[in-house]
């Protein structure tokens, strides 16, 4: 198997709140084990890794508890544990980033309920999403692939009413 390394600036798009989602599933079924993808605004950044292993497939959740991050870290765990979100305060050893909540080994439709739940628990972004992928690919997108996975994820949101 050929794995390739990508530059995470190629694969920097811009996007809604509404397609996360296809944005998810690319990070867990094109990219290696512990690839990860950042959905950044101007005031916050979420993260997920994946921790796909052996065909079982897994997202991984992690808010750091950093400068720009600490007054909406315990927003996101107070939001998490309202809505049965089970979570781990992680400590860390960095004086900088003194820990994380991170939220294990997620199938996409907990990683996209996650990701809504963090999303509504911090400011409203007035831009669109800045989303970034950083690792390796298992296998690189075909644009067969792409077109089809946007056009499902189009007329699953017009079927929600969102287009």
């Amino acid at each position: 198997m050929m794995v390739r390394s990508f530059n995470s600036s190629l694969l920097t798009r811009r996007t809604t709140l509404k397609e996360l989602g296809f944005y998810l599933e690319g990070l867990l079924e094109l990219c290696e084990r512990e690839s990860v993808i950042f959905f950044k605004t101007g005031l916050y950044t979420l993260q997920f890794v994946n921790v796909s292993e052996c065909n079982i497939h897994g997202l991984d959740f992690s808010f750091p508890d950093a400068g720009w991050s600490r007054d909406y870290f315990d927003l996101i765990r107070r939001s998490f544990s309202s809505e049965g979100i089970e979570y781990v305060v992680r400590p860390l050893e960095d004086g900088e980033i003194p820990r994380f909540l991170d939220v294990g080994n997620l199938d996409l439709a907990t990683a996209k309920k996650v990701t809504l739940i963090a999303m509504n628990a911090l400011p409203p972004c007035e831009d669109d999403l800045e989303v970034e992928y950083k690792g390796s690919w298992l296998r690189r997108p075909s644009r067969k692939y792409l077109r089809s996975r946007f056009l499902a994820m189009s007329l699953e949101l017009q079927d929600q009413g969102s287009l």
